[in-house]
């Protein structure tokens, strides 16, 4: 079939976005960061766009790690996933001597102490011309809603860009079945946020895991962030299947910045 003629019916597709991180060297020459490619969406708040992703894809203090742009790769024509590209540079601050974000965290983090601490979701502001580009963004009213039935070994989405691979001809990406492994109306471990089972890769940090259950529509239960090791005995690198996934509730929190939602979950970080 020609992807020219096609409908595409999952339309989630077109919120995602591949992230590749760049930094300016002294000649303000661009290079791209080692390590440096995560997974995104974007998101309206009353009017206003944003770009979701991890805080650990746009900074990461405890590695000296500062990226100062992101790049995404979008589409420009719904009904064409074969029409090129376009790339979007987003700034990740305001000022050339990276003093002031452009990126907003949650009102909890106030300032970095340690990632047991941080809450590690960021909203990028989108002030950049996107005409020419096709986006269709998550909205409030596609958050997973307090009364929606979540329960342990519900099948739920993620949808992303596992070490940079995807579908690289229509510039769409690559969705993972997953599990809920932990009581999803309890924070895991104190963080506001539960676990899945699934096997993710580097490159998924910032994706969105979404669940269709009794929905006509794929609704957002959160924001993938890290993947759990084993930390007992000998085989400490071995990966334990088990993924951190932070509420979705928290991105009102950061783009309104208020913590009604957090304080909401009483929880201990």
């Amino acid at each position: 079939m020609d992807a020219r003629s096609m409908k595409i019916k999952d339309r989630e597709v077109f919120a995602v976005a591949p992230v590749t991180c760049f930094k300016r060297s002294y000649k303000n020459k661009r290079y791209e960061l080692e390590g440096g490619q995560a997974s995104g969406f974007f998101y309206k708040h009353k009017d206003l766009l944003y770009f979701i992703t991890n805080r650990h894809v746009v900074i990461d203090e405890s590695n000296g790690y500062y990226p100062d742009q992101i790049c995404l790769d979008l589409h420009t024509d719904p009904n064409n996933p074969g029409k090129p590209k376009k790339k979007l540079w987003m700034e990740l601050y305001k000022d050339n001597n990276m003093k002031i974000p452009r990126w907003i965290g949650h009102p909890h983090n106030q300032e970095f102490q340690s990632w047991e601490k941080t809450i590690d979701v960021v909203a990028v502001p989108v002030e950049e011309d996107l005409s020419g580009y096709h986006v269709e963004p998550f909205t409030n009213e596609r958050i997973v809603p307090p009364e929606f039935g979540v329960s342990i070994g519900n099948e739920v989405l993620v949808i992303g860009y596992p070490l940079g691979f995807w579908d690289h001809a229509h510039n769409l990406p690559i969705v993972r079945n997953a599990t809920i492994a932990s009581v999803y109306q309890v924070p895991f471990s104190g963080k506001p946020g539960i676990l899945i089972d699934a096997r993710l890769h580097p490159g998924t940090s910032g994706s969105p895991v979404v669940t269709y259950i009794g929905y006509p529509e794929k609704l957002l239960l959160g924001v993938h962030s890290e993947e759990f090791y084993n930390t007992n005995g000998t085989r400490s690198d071995e990966p334990l299947g088990l993924n951190f996934v932070w509420f979705s509730g928290l991105i009102l929190d950061i783009v309104s910045q208020r913590s009604d939602y957090f304080d909401s979950l009483d929880c201990k970080i």
